[in-house]
């Protein structure tokens, strides 16, 4: 290895070391609460697996935390772990609970070893309730830090037993299980340090409860090290730290000015959306004076890219007429931080010949740019070994879709942007909102409609159809013909056409005899429906004229 290359080595694995730092800095300012759920809580002399609660608190409120614990005297207290357990960011479970139904004294050596068999019945079952929404069987959409803090010496098989009671988990490494943002990690108590003298494996996972603290933020860390996630979390951060700065903007004092305008409009309940639109709105001044962005920076991606490998990426420029070979760029380590922090033009204007003249003219780069920046940013910036195929499908809906959390308690309602699918049909609502509301009781209101066209390669809006892949749809602009009318009926004094859910799916009811049953598919964001109704309104404005064709061709 050549000097350059060896400093040039040091210098990514400081830079990566600086993620890390970053991320569990991020995680760290997160973290609020801890709960501990230990038998030995309130008796921390007894036993041989104490549990210095007067310790455990000291030395969380110094790492600016605020714990709470918990000492279930049988079995039914999992409700109370549950309710609690899914407002703290981490919990601490002891797998040996000792209640008066469970303990091995008096016992003979068969018995005995039902009941050691039987000491992780607690934990494993509190995590369940912690972690599945039990009407469905789903996972909870939550992150969520889960330790196992154990003193009994059988490490392994307590990872054997979560194991094969999480099987939809990840097992990371042999103390550590992962789905989705719930992660379950096993630590030692510091008593068993002589039992694991001559066990290596078992030794590291060796902890204090003061170690333990020190533990979660790095934990954490592993479950959101990201930029995206990074940011989300620096964001919920900031916004639990700016609560009063928002409360203070929404005083009591300002109730007679909302009903007033309440009872002022048509449909009183449109007050409702006009207060969330304001609230987000001072959310978004709260994140924006915090410099939320700032986690985005070129100096983060650059150790973000530094922390990870990449393979050299090649893209090829084609140069003057069609005889002409192409020339050929190498993405490495130093042009992608080049691409990164200046741009494609910057990277494309950098390159010179051998007379230290640009090797590319404008109009070259110009049409670079436009046919294969898509293709070769996505290859020349997606890590070695990345575990998804479709980052940028799901980051494209992110952009795009107004509602990504749906729940029956709040259903859709009909107006621009709503895209819906009868039969093999999608349509685009372009409908505008002012004209989707104040529906009066039994009238027909009819509805704007732009139909869709399936399109791989030049789409408009995308969506995830569940197992089936992606359906990617066009708009149909220019066929000013197709457009349709379709007529539908509010709900009883809502004044809106709001859907209704049906066998797992929400249904707007209209068309013909109001029996048609149009499946609502997404809503676009305001912005993107907008576009959309404007392209489309340009089509309706353009003017036909009839001329002499050597004027028009002239």
């Amino acid at each position: 290895m050549s000097p350059s290359e060896s400093k040039e080595l040091r210098m990514r694995i400081r830079m990566s070391d600086s993620f890390t730092i970053t991320s569990r800095s991020i995680a760290k300012n997160f973290i609020q609460s801890i709960l501990f759920v230990d038998d030995k809580v309130h008796n921390p002399d007894q036993g041989d697996h104490p549990f210095d609660v007067k310790l455990v608190i000291e030395q969380s409120v110094t790492r600016g935390l605020i714990a709470a614990a918990f000492a279930p005297k049988h079995h039914d207290d999992i409700s109370t772990i549950v309710e609690v357990g899914r407002k703290a960011d981490v919990i601490v479970l002891d797998w040996r609970m000792d209640f008066p139904d469970n303990t091995d004294q008096g016992l003979d050596d068969d018995e005995a070893e039902d009941v050691a068999d039987s000491r992780g019945d607690f934990a494993v079952n509190a995590i369940k309730n912690l972690i599945i929404k039990t009407e469905c069987g789903e996972t909870v959409d939550q992150l969520k830090l889960i330790f196992i803090y154990t003193g009994e010496t059988g490490l392994q098989a307590i990872s054997s037993r979560l194991n094969t009671e999480f099987a939809d988990f990840t097992k990371l490494d042999e103390f550590t299980f992962s789905c989705g943002g719930i992660r379950i990690s096993i630590w030692a108590k510091e008593i068993l340090s002589s039992s694991f003298r001559h066990i290596p494996e078992n030794k590291k996972r060796l902890r204090t409860y003061t170690q333990l603290l020190d533990e979660m933020p790095i934990e954490y860390a592993t479950v959101s090290s990201g930029l995206l996630s990074n940011t989300c979390l620096a964001a919920l951060a900031s916004l639990r730290n700016n609560t009063y700065k928002l409360l203070a903007r929404f005083t009591p004092s300002l109730d007679p000015a909302f009903v007033a305008h309440r009872a002022m409009l048509h449909c009183p309940d449109d007050a409702g959306e006009l207060l969330k639109e304001t609230i987000c709105g001072e959310l978004n001044s709260i994140l924006t004076d915090e410099d939320i962005a700032k986690q985005v920076s070129s100096t983060i991606i650059d150790e973000w890219m530094s922390s990870r490998n990449f393979i050299d990426n090649k893209i090829k420029v084609k140069k003057g007429n069609d005889t002409t070979p192409p020339t050929t760029i190498t993405i490495d380590n130093a042009r992608r931080k080049l691409w990164q922090r200046n741009g494609y033009i910057a990277l494309l204007t950098r390159e010179q010949n051998t007379e230290r003249e640009p090797l590319l003219n404008v109009k070259e780069i110009n049409k670079c740019e436009r046919d294969e920046l898509k293709k070769h940013a996505v290859a020349s910036f997606t890590p070695q070994n990345f575990n998804s195929d479709n980052f940028n499908e799901e980051f494209s809906i992110l952009t795009h879709h107004k509602r990504n959390y749906l729940s029956t308690a709040n259903s859709p309602s009909l107006s621009l942007g709503v895209m819906v699918k009868e039969n093999d049909r999608y349509l685009l609502c372009i409908q505008q909102r002012c004209d989707s509301v104040r529906i009066p009781d039994g009238e027909k209101r009819k509805f704007l409609f732009l139909p869709m066209k399936k399109n791989n390669q030049n789409f408009d809006v995308l969506f995830n159809n569940g197992g089936r892949g992606y359906v990617k749809l066009s708009t149909c602009y220019k066929e000013c013909h197709a457009l349709e009318i379709i007529e539908f009926v509010a709900l009883e004094r809502s004044g809106i056409v709001q859907a209704q859910k049906e066998e797992g799916v929400f249904n707007f009811t209209g068309g013909s005899d109001n029996q048609i049953k149009y499946q609502w598919i997404l809503d676009l964001k305001e912005a993107h429906a907008q576009r959309i109704a404007n392209n489309f309104a340009a089509q309706l404005a353009r003017v036909g004229i009839d001329e002499s064709e050597w004027l028009r061709r002239t």
